[in-house]
């Protein structure tokens, strides 16, 4: 019987131990998932930044979600600031491009405000980064095929 409190404990943990990604926040404060294995790095002033994927123009494939921190969306430096923090975090691994919008979080009322203070609207820059299907070589078609089986994405 007094087994059942310690496993009542652990279950939280066990769930929460399912929940980790390959990603964190490399720097910069951007997260990064990696949904593809890494390239060869790039230089960040070869990665450019499109609003949607209709901009790209070729097929891609995508390697990495992006995502940054809250921040305010009158502040049109900090979205230039996260949008170059994800070319070049996508270049670290490898990526070609990178596909960025922003989103503002509806404006509710929030019972955790305290009474006269106003809470600040908030935004955040989610991408993703992009491997371009022509770039991708024998062997690294090969190492996506492992990672895709090894990951049970098949």
């Amino acid at each position: 019987m007094k087994l059942l409190p310690a496993a009542l404990l652990l279950c939280p943990l066990a769930f929460c131990a399912c929940a980790t990604t390959s990603g964190g926040r490399p720097s910069g404060g951007t997260d990064w998932i990696a949904i593809a294995p890494a390239f060869e790095p790039a230089k960040t002033k070869t990665v450019p930044s499109f609003s949607s994927g209709m901009e790209v123009g070729r097929p891609y494939l995508s390697i990495g979600l992006l995502h940054s921190p809250p921040f305010n969306p009158n502040d049109r430096r900090a979205e230039e600031k996260y949008t170059e923090d994800f070319r070049r975090v996508a270049a670290q691994y490898g990526a070609d491009a990178v596909i960025a919008a922003s989103q503002v979080a509806p404006e509710v009322d929030d019972p955790f405000t305290p009474l006269g203070q106003k809470k600040e609207p908030q935004a955040n820059l989610s991408g993703v980064a992009i491997k371009y299907v022509e770039n991708i070589t024998p062997e690294q078609k090969r190492r996506l095929e492992n990672w895709d089986r090894a990951n049970n994405r098949w």
